[in-house]
């Protein structure tokens, strides 16, 4: 069996027989999470997990989601409530006023070395409902001393690895995923403008290193000729469900 190299997106499915596939359902224990933080310190309702689903059959409250790399179907709460129990501990940190406008902004992140860890603390911390996503290099073993993987990892696109991991926190954040790289002429990436010979790249290739969020404001990152050789055009990976 080979491995899968391309599927990055989560698959929302119709809850059914999945056959051969491992299926993850937690839902029930959520609710009961979920119902225990709202009651904030004191015992929750017995009717509490009844009032959540309000009617609905538990097997068809929330979301099924497939992610084809993994070979697993997960149950998820509907997003709002997902939301809610997932970022639940941030409620001591920022206002949920801030954590819904933190949420709802859209975020590039071009070079996914260093950039993969700004990438999962934003999704951990419910930061974007759009990340923007962009290098052209696979993952290598001398990688792996600074950027989240394994070996099993080694050879697949950091953009892949990057979405996979913020799909498998958060299915309802939508990643917009450029497989090879950037070389933008004349077009912005959430609002900042990139010149068009800049390329996500590391420091040792000489080209632009941008392991950072693009700043809101716009903004031109400027290189000369010679440093574009190897430039990349965006394009997404191939979505590929190659099925069981």
């Amino acid at each position: 069996m080979r491995r899968d190299v391309m599927s990055y997106a989560p698959v929302f499915v119709e809850p059914g027989a999945f056959g051969e596939l491992v299926v993850v359902d937690e839902v029930p224990a959520q609710l009961s999470q979920l119902a225990l933080a709202r009651a904030a310190g004191s015992e929750p309702a017995p009717d509490a997990v009844e009032a959540l689903l309000d009617g609905c059959d538990p097997a068809h409250f929330g979301a099924w989601v497939l992610y084809p790399w993994r070979r697993t179907v997960v149950h998820v709460l509907p997003k709002p409530l997902h939301r809610e129990l997932r970022l639940d501990r941030n409620r001591y940190a920022i206002t949920e006023d801030e954590q819904e406008r933190l949420g709802r902004l859209t975020i590039a992140v071009a070079g996914l070395s260093v950039g993969r860890a700004v990438v999962t603390t934003l999704a951990h911390e419910g930061i974007g409902g759009e990340l923007r996503l962009a290098d052209f290099d696979v993952l290598d073993l001398s990688n792996l001393n600074r950027v989240s993987g394994g070996l099993a990892d080694v050879g697949i696109s950091k953009v892949v690895l990057a979405a996979r991991e913020v799909a498998e926190l958060d299915p309802y954040i939508r990643v917009v995923a450029f497989g090879f790289g950037l070389k933008f002429a004349g077009k912005s990436l959430n609002g900042t403008t990139v010149s068009p010979c800049a390329s996500a790249g590391s420091v040792n290739s000489g080209r632009l290193a941008i392991d950072r969020p693009m700043p809101a404001r716009p903004s031109v990152f400027r290189m000369s000729r010679r440093d574009c050789a190897g430039a990349i055009v965006p394009s997404p990976p191939e979505k590929v469900w190659r099925g069981f």
